[in-house]
């Protein structure tokens, strides 16, 4: 299953025990390469409304969109705010995910704030298949955690980088036929690979953001892409040369070749 883990017990959660993971064996991390700006599935923020399918949840704090993000949690005090899609005829009940196809998931998040007790930030999905396993990954302000059974549980500490300087890219894949097992990255790095399953979650669910007692945060999100089948980060496309540059470049080249003539 999943291999080369140190293990150690950290403070950092009264009364939970934290696996810190090392460096990957090849074999199991996925390596077939695709780019989010060619997943199939694209949800932006502009405008004033949230796109089809989506809602916030705001019985414990308040969620806006503006600017092109939408932003999860109140500026200050107690609360936090998620986005989520549940329910028939939303986005990710039309989303083919399953266990046997696996999927990918990228988001561009910021954390704001958080308590500093957990993290600000669940990422949270499940296929609805019966006993399918739901990966479970928080990011705080100074972690990315995978928390892989119910409370109080064992994380595994994926990263103590700092998420609230700038917006930052994390990426969740589940490779076909492991159920839940998946891989990580931040902004384009590896984190974590082979990770164990969640916990088991038969309803078909995709929530984004706070959700679990004791977390006081606020969060921005920018954008979320998904696409069937585990998908590692792939370089950015190249820039197409617009249609006036390659008009330029033409004119510079005959202009060239007649001098050349001339000479």
């Amino acid at each position: 299953m999943f291999r080369r883990f140190v293990s150690t017990v950290c403070p950092i959660l009264a009364g939970v025990a934290v696996v810190w993971i090392v460096s990957p064996a090849s074999a199991d991390v996925v390596t077939n390469q695709k780019h989010s700006a060619d997943f199939s599935y694209k949800i932006g923020f502009e405008g004033s409304s949230l796109p089809t399918g989506w809602a916030f949840h705001t019985g414990d704090g308040p969620c806006t969109i503006g600017d092109g993000a939408v932003t999860l949690g109140p500026t200050n005090g107690p609360g936090k705010g998620a986005l989520y899609s549940t329910g028939a005829g939303s986005w990710w009940q039309d989303f083919p995910a399953t266990k046997t196809t696996g999927y990918t998931v990228e988001f561009a998040l910021q954390v704001l704030r958080d308590s500093g007790i957990n993290p600000a930030f669940i990422a949270f999905q499940s296929t609805g298949e019966s006993d399918a396993f739901c990966p479970n990954v928080w990011i705080g302000a100074n972690t990315v955690m995978n928390w892989y059974s119910s409370w109080p549980g064992n994380p595994i500490v994926l990263s103590t980088a700092d998420n609230t300087d700038a917006y930052h890219t994390f990426r969740i894949a589940v490779p076909a036929g492991t159920n839940g097992n998946i891989s990580v990255w931040r902004d384009g790095v590896l984190l974590g690979y082979d990770l164990p399953q969640g916990f088991p979650w038969d309803d078909r669910q995709f929530w984004y953001g706070g959700g679990a007692g004791g977390i006081d945060s606020q969060v921005k999100m920018d954008w979320l892409r998904a696409n069937i089948g585990a998908w590692a980060p792939a370089p950015a496309p190249a820039p197409q040369p617009s249609s006036m540059m390659l008009l330029i470049s033409a004119t510079v080249g005959l202009l060239a070749s007649a001098w050349r003539k001339r000479r």
